[in-house]
């Protein structure tokens, strides 16, 4: 492993040096870089906020109404306690 990583430092310095810097600063001078603060981007950071809570509300709220289960919705006959009791008292040794 250390062997690959001094193979790849001295791969990229050599390529480091190759770079023709005259070359990139005449490709890039015409370029106006203007820079965005992330106040400007408030709406898109509120727009964030509001899908987050929108979907942990609907997870919680709305999704166990249309995910029903069965089981908790079908007819179930209620077990007496007298019927528990009987059950696990009847127990043949």
């Amino acid at each position: 492993m250390a062997l690959i990583l001094r193979l790849a430092k001295n791969i990229l310095k050599e390529q480091f040096h190759r770079i023709d810097e005259a070359r990139i600063v005449k490709e890039f001078d015409g370029i106006k870089w203007i820079f965005n603060p992330p106040a400007t981007h408030g709406e898109a950071w509120q727009r964030l906020a509001f899908a987050d809570n929108f979907w942990h509300r609907w997870l919680k709220e709305y999704s166990p109404i249309i995910t029903r289960r069965a089981k908790w919705f079908g007819k179930q006959t209620a077990e007496t306690l007298a019927t528990a009791v009987d059950k696990y008292t009847n127990i043949v040794v």
